[in-house]
C-alpha cells in the first residue's frame, strides 16, 4: 500500500506591494512635514533675530537725538524743517512739503541743484571738529538714486523713500541690512520747534525684503 503524502506549503511572511507603497507614502508625508516644520522654525528664528537687531537700530537712532553734541549737526542739516514758515500750506510746493516731513542725519542726504547749492539750505556737517571730535555716521543716503543703496523695488514706489530712506551704518561705517526713515509730525503748521518740539517717528525696514520691522515715536526739542 502506498501511504498518502500530504504536502505543506510554508506561508511566506513579508509586506505586500500595497503595504510597501503605503509605507513609502507615509514616510514621504512625514519627511515633508518635518522639513516644513524645520524650515518654519528657522524662519521664525531668523525673523526674531532680525527684529531684535532692528529694535537695537531704532533705539540707537533715538538715543542719538539726545546727544547734545549731535543736536547742532541735526539742526544744521534740517533748518528747512525746523524753521517756522508762515502760511506754509499755500506757499510750499509738493517737494518742499515732503522735505518738511522728514529729517536727514548725514551729509549724503543733502539735495543739490545744478550749481552745487543745497536745495533746502542744509549746512553740511564737518567730519571732524577739534572741540567735539569726529562726526558719528549713522545713515547713508542717495537722494533720487535708491538703486545705489539696494533699496527693494516695493519701497522705491514711494517718492519719499527715494530721498529720505537711508541705510543704517554700523560702528565701522559699513552698510547693514536695515533701512531707516525719519518722519516729522508737526503739531501745527506754524508751531515753534525750538519751544514746542516736534514729533519724530523713526521707522526701520528690512533692506532685503522691504518689510517694515519696527518704529518708535518721541517728542524732540532741539536745543540750539
Amino acid at each position: 500500500m502506498f501511504r498518502k503524502k500530504t504536502l505543506f506549503v510554508e506561508e511566506e511572511f513579508g509586506f505586500s506591494l500595497i503595504e510597501v507603497l503605503a509605507s513609502i507614502i507615509i514616510l514621504g508625508i512625514s519627511l515633508t512635514l518635518m522639513f516644513v516644520f524645520i524650515n518654519n522654525n528657522n524662519q521664525m528664528i531668523e525673523f526674531n533675530r532680525t527684529r531684535e537687531e532692528a529694535i537695537e537700530v531704532r533705539q540707537d537712532i533715538k538715543e542719538w537725538f539726545s546727544y547734545r553734541a549731535q543736536t547742532e549737526d541735526i539742526v544744521n542739516l534740517n533748518q528747512f524743517v525746523l524753521t517756522q514758515i508762515e502760511n506754509e500750506s499755500s506757499n510750499l510746493e509738493e517737494n518742499e512739503k515732503m522735505r518738511r516731513q522728514h529729517l536727514i542725519l548725514d551729509n549724503s542726504g543733502i539735495q543739490y541743484d545744478g550749481v552745487n547749492r543745497s536745495v533746502y539750505g542744509e549746512i553740511p556737517i564737518d567730519e571732524s571738529n577739534p572741540n567735539r571730535g569726529k562726526f558719528l555716521y549713522k545713515i547713508k543716503y542717495a537722494p533720487g538714486e535708491p538703486e545705489k543703496l539696494g533699496i527693494p523695488e516695493n519701497l522705491r514706489l514711494k517718492v519719499e523713500n527715494q530721498y529720505y530712506l537711508g541705510v543704517y551704518l554700523d560702528e565701522n561705517r559699513k552698510e547693514t541690512d536695515y533701512l531707516v526713515r525719519i518722519d516729522v509730525n508737526r503739531k501745527s503748521t506754524n508751531s515753534n520747534s525750538k519751544k514746542d518740539g516736534i514729533e519724530v517717528n523713526v521707522e526701520i525696514y528690512n533692506r532685503k525684503t522691504g518689510k517694515f520691522l519696527t518704529e518708535t515715536i518721541f517728542n524732540w526739542v532741539p536745543e540750539y
